[in-house]
């Protein structure tokens, strides 16, 4: 062929798109096929992501399953512990900072975990009250019943007349081991109503003699009696100045 030729060639396919057009066709659905390619591809890496988010929330569901039992001990103890029910009781009725399906999966374990519900569906807390005086029991028990909203067990608390007079040596020597029996057989209750026993959760103060001297014999015999279960002790610090006072002293 000429260069003549060649050119003459070159302008037709200039002035004629028409040749050209099966090319263009042809790199045009080359470019559709590899976009349908990618978007098929996110798309199942999309799948893949939810299924293990999925998965993994189920797994965090199992892990946290399983009932505890709380004991509150002395006045500190069973006022912090209304709270902490009562805070977890409204939960159920919060929507959350969650996804749906999290905040579900969490109000679900909460009700099981820390709550017993009745065949006429009222919440009844997995929780045993000490004190060695009434008041603050007798205060708890009425505030829990009139909220509306769930109870304790009548049958679950233990409380004598006097008390403690502050010191930690009367609590732990004196009063844990004579009420020893009768307060293990109320925990022994308590577990019997679990599927299946997760650990304690002991509340209690630093200082007083209920909460901190009875509470640490009780602590004790709970790792005594369940070796195997999980025991979580929430200690709190009292004010410096008031009805109880904590001194420290430090050793250079």
């Amino acid at each position: 062929m000429s260069f003549l030729d060649a050119l003459g060639q070159r302008n037709q396919e200039k002035t004629c798109p028409k040749a050209r057009a099966p090319h263009h066709r042809e790199r045009h659905a080359d470019r559709e096929s590899d976009t349908q390619t990618e978007r098929a591809t996110r798309r199942q890496r999309e799948r893949h992501a939810d299924r293990e988010s999925d998965t993994q929330t189920e797994r965090d569901a199992v892990f946290y399953n399983g009932n505890q039992g709380k004991y509150r001990l002395g006045q500190c103890g069973n006022q912090i512990g209304y709270e902490l029910f009562d805070a977890i009781c409204n939960d159920f009725h919060s929507n959350g900072l969650c996804p749906r399906k999290e905040n579900g999966l969490y109000q679900a374990a909460s009700k099981e975990r820390f709550f017993d519900e009745t065949k006429s569906g009222d919440f009844v807390s997995r929780a045993v009250l000490l004190d060695m005086e009434p008041k603050v029991i007798s205060q708890t028990l009425s505030m829990a019943a009139h909220s509306g909203k769930w109870k304790y067990s009548d049958k679950s608390q233990f409380s004598q007349k006097q008390g403690s007079g502050n010191n930690w040596a009367n609590g732990f020597y004196a009063h844990g081991p004579k009420h020893k029996d009768f307060i293990m057989n109320l925990v022994r209750k308590e577990t019997e109503k679990c599927d299946r026993l997760g650990g304690f959760i002991t509340i209690m103060s630093m200082a007083g003699g209920t909460g901190s001297g009875m509470g640490t014999f009780i602590t004790r015999c709970l790792r005594d009696v369940y070796p195997n279960a999980l025991l979580l002790n929430e200690v709190i610090w009292p004010y410096g100045t008031g009805e109880v006072n904590m001194f420290v002293l430090f050793h250079s």
